[in-house]
């Protein structure tokens, strides 16, 4: 089964750049980066609640002064799927992950009080978790810390007190041996409690050494540390029991547990998209049944400058090299990967179709197969994606120009009449006159160069001539009924700073 696109079409339209903006601020929304939700033609309905949901929370973020409160607590939040999943299982729960939970509760249920006055909801779901972290952890005012409180269990602190005597007690017997041998030999105990000997060492019968090391060996003070052994054991006893207790109370909320991180999880996306929005200065795609135009669109560098594109199912592009020809591709390519993904689209408005696939063909290809020139890599990649269900997009990139040109524009001919009779929507941008000239098709062309003179004039001594010849172009396109290819490739050779001693007749 094809894929909604492949790698190649992904880099050349641009996904990767415009993907790199999107930023959740969570654990769990950085890792879920590359999961992004993919919407096919038959969700429609589905697609137009979530964008309902996306414009929603755009209203309200804008009257939303302190949206640095969301930034603080959703890059502190924890992701607890892991320990829900432990917990759901009846498996024991450690204390770091009763940590991770409380700090998760605590930064969650922070973000639901606040986005409770969009969604009031939201409320009911912001004090029950505050209710589970009052009985994780009972303190004055609520924190993202996380101890096992003596109030939990009053066993708890005896035992506690146990031990602590326990090895206040080992260890004030144990410094006393060490001063008494350090007054009458030459060493030194390490940082472990092992004799290290020194040069005129003496035995001792409180020395004995096992494998190799020297160790302290007293009756007091085995009977000392053997007693805070055991008040070790018993208070880790205590607090399994009080863990045990806690995980009882938490395992009934478990699936609410898992509603709250969705709620937190789908935020963070959507607040990340509204940003990325505001970053590229963009907008929402509008999912439409027929219509497709795009006004003010940018290519994913962001730097070209806007173009009004609106194409019927077949659509040809012819214009001067330089032109902006693939970028209008790479746009129309882009555009539609956002509405399938509803990202938000680099232009001032975006009205799509929804379609099958988008497939790349052209000379910007990075793919290499072995013992082929670049035409027979662009007939690999059509064979490969021939089968791909209608309607599919088919950005074609001056197909078949690596070869006979009377040949290369017959095939070209020939790719776009059957696309377009199984039902794509194909956009060619060529420089082929035969192609040009296809009678089916929509026919544009990018306005392109003023005359040689004036290009000439406005290149001479210019400094950098690719900008000068930037500024020259004009890259909007503009009906072409004509079916006129514009043959400037020589001014423009010129303009770069070919020198040619002949010129052949043009």
């Amino acid at each position: 089964m094809l894929p909604f696109l492949d790698e190649m079409t992904l880099e050349v339209i641009g996904v990767h750049r415009l993907r790199s903006g999107y930023k959740p601020l969570s654990e769990i929304g950085r890792v879920q980066r590359s999961e992004l939700r993919f919407w096919s033609a038959q969700e429609k309905q589905e697609w137009t609640a979530q964008k309902e949901a996306l414009l929603e929370l755009e209203a309200w973020l804008e009257t939303h002064e302190n949206t640095g409160a969301f930034t603080g607590h959703l890059s502190k939040i924890s992701d607890p799927r892991e320990i829900l999943q432990r917990l759901s299982g009846d498996q024991t729960l450690e204390e770091s992950d009763f940590f991770l939970l409380k700090r998760f509760l605590f930064h969650a249920a922070e973000i639901l009080g606040s986005l409770a006055r969009l969604h009031a909801e939201l409320g009911h779901q912001e004090r029950a978790l505050k209710t589970l972290m009052a009985e994780l952890h009972p303190e004055p005012e609520p924190s993202a810390r996380f101890v096992l409180s003596d109030t939990l269990d009053k066993r708890l602190a005896h035992a506690r007190t146990q031990r602590k005597h326990a090895r206040k007690n080992s260890q004030e017997i144990r410094k006393t041996l060490e001063s008494q041998i350090l007054e009458s030999n030459s060493g030194r105990f390490d940082a472990h409690g092992f004799w290290r000997p020194g040069p005129d060492s003496k035995p001792d019968p409180r020395l004995t050494n096992e494998s190799g090391v020297w160790r302290l060996v007293d009756p007091a003070l085995n009977k000392a540390e053997e007693e805070l052994r055991d008040a070790e054991l018993h208070l880790e006893a205590i607090e399994f029991e009080v863990r045990e207790k806690l995980a009882s109370i938490l395992r009934p909320h478990a699936h609410a547990l898992g509603e709250a991180l969705e709620v937190v999880t789908q935020f963070d996306h959507r607040w990340a998209l509204i940003r990325l929005k505001n970053d590229i200065q963009g907008t929402w795609p509008t999912w439409s049944d027929s219509e497709e135009r795009l006004k003010a669109s940018r290519a994913v560098d962001f730097e070209s400058k806007p173009l009004d594109l609106e194409f019927s199912q077949l659509a040809i592009i012819a214009g001067p090299n330089m032109g902006g020809k693939s970028t209008v591709l790479k746009a129309w390519g882009l555009a539609h990967w956002c509405l399938h993904h509803l990202f938000p689209v680099p232009a001032d408005e975006a009205v799509l179709r929804p379609v099958s696939h988008i497939i790349y063909v052209g000379s910007e290809s990075a793919e290499m197969t072995d013992g082929l020139s670049s035409f027979g890599r662009e007939i690999s990649r059509l064979v490969h994606w021939w089968g791909a269900s209608p309607p599919a997009l088919w950005l074609l990139d001056e197909v078949a120009r690596g070869t006979h040109p009377d040949e290369g524009a017959a095939i070209a001919t020939e790719i776009l009449d059957n696309l377009a009779a199984d039902g794509h929507l194909v956009v060619c941008a060529t420089h082929f006159p035969e192609v040009a000239q296809h009678q089916s098709g929509q026919a544009w062309r990018v306005a392109g160069l003023p005359e040689s003179d004036v290009v000439e004039r406005a290149m001479a001594g210019a400094a950098e001539p690719l900008e000068a010849l930037k500024e020259l172009m004009d890259f909007n396109l503009i009906p072409n009924p004509q079916h006129e290819v514009p043959r400037d490739a020589r001014v423009v050779a010129k303009a770069l700073g070919l020198k040619l001693k002949t010129r052949s007749n043009a």
